[in-house]
């Protein structure tokens, strides 16, 4: 198989407009005579790749670790969008079974439409993933993820996608078990496993 690591490096990555910036401090130093090595981390439920969960925008919306595991971890569909995604897009690019979904933004003009949400909304969805810090902008920010979250999909957001091609993988983006909170940081992985065309198959003697 072949793992693509999906999750920026978390001191380096873009920081939403507004939101704290991750720090990492050093507490003890085996080169300043401490028997051992300690840092201690700061950082905001935002940075780098997380997951938002509804409590992000509904009043009394799901924590983070009231979402059920299962949602980080199974089959997901890598699709490309190079302009605003609407319903015509999601019909488009979506396989009926698709229950994950990651949008790999080609352009900084890219965001999920109010339209792209009410056909997302037609599937069983879990999560929808995306490479950039929002799945929307603007005026209409607030109102897609609430959408969204009305739905029970939980949104994986600050992803690197440049060396994934579209297709088919296995997700692993488990979040952090942080009681009450709207969204946590997380590892995020795709697998993708070979198929038999591409297994090597070895002759042995008998």
């Amino acid at each position: 198989m072949k793992l693509y690591d999906i999750s920026p490096f978390l001191l380096q990555a873009e920081v939403f407009d507004g939101d704290p910036i991750p720090e990492l401090k050093q507490v003890k130093s085996i080169k300043n005579s401490d028997e051992y090595n300690l840092t201690e981390l700061t950082v905001c439920s935002h940075n780098g790749s997380h997951i938002d969960a509804p409590l992000h925008f509904c009043e009394n919306g799901k924590s983070i670790t009231e979402l059920s595991l299962e949602k980080f971890y199974g089959p997901c569909v890598v699709a490309e969008a190079s302009e605003p995604i609407t319903a015509r897009w999601v019909s488009e690019n979506l396989p009926w079974n698709c229950t994950r979904l990651i949008v790999k933004f080609t352009s900084p003009d890219c965001f999920i439409t109010q339209s792209a949400v009410n056909e997302i909304n037609r599937f069983h969805i879990e999560l929808v993933g995306v490479n950039s810090l929002s799945v929307a902008f603007g005026e209409q920010t607030a109102e897609i993820h609430r959408e969204l979250f009305l739905h029970d999909i939980a949104l994986l957001e600050g992803l690197v996608l440049d060396e994934v091609p579209v297709g088919e993988y296995t997700l692993c983006a488990f979040p952090l078990k942080v009681d009450g909170a709207e969204a946590s940081v997380c590892r995020a992985v795709l697998i993708k496993s070979k198929s038999e065309s591409e297994v090597e198959i070895k002759d042995f003697d008998i």
